[in-house]
């Protein structure tokens, strides 16, 4: 035998391990999927269950490069739809570290400035209402879910 038949062989018998390695990880998460009692998603789909969190988690690239920004949507956004699946799963619906609204816009006074105004000089509308989420202060309240 040649070098290029030994060649032929390894690399036949590497892929056919991939192969064997891909099916018996795939027939491993269809049992673990079918007992589990967490996801009903894949319990009853296992396999299709898994692409479909695989692409939920991927889907805010995809999105920032392909698709709609999480501003837009019908009938509602998908930041509203997180708001919404993280208050149904028990979890903080509150995410920090800035903020999507535009400051820049009329009405909004917060913004650095190298010479800001004194007090008496800004004034305050409280006619005009801003629509906003619910944030959740836990040190505020005894009962933080209430």
């Amino acid at each position: 035998m040649n070098l290029a038949n030994v060649m032929t062989v390894i690399g036949f018998i590497v892929v056919l391990l991939i192969i064997l390695i891909l099916i018996a990880s795939g027939i491993y998460l269809y049992f673990v999927d079918r007992t589990q009692k967490q996801h009903p998603i894949l319990r009853n789909y296992p396999l299709i269950g898994r692409a479909r969190y695989l692409f939920e988690n991927i889907g805010p690239e995809l999105r920032q490069y392909f698709f709609n920004s999480d501003t837009e949507g019908e009938p509602f956004s998908r930041n509203e739809f997180q708001h919404i699946v993280r208050k149904s799963k028990y979890k903080r619906d509150v995410i920090g570290f800035g903020s999507q609204r535009d400051f820049e816009e009329e009405g909004y006074y917060v913004r650095n400035s190298m010479f800001p105004k004194l007090a008496d000089e800004m004034k305050m509308d409280r006619e005009t209402k801003v629509k906003t989420k619910r944030y959740l202060l836990i040190k505020d309240c005894q009962n933080p879910y209430g």
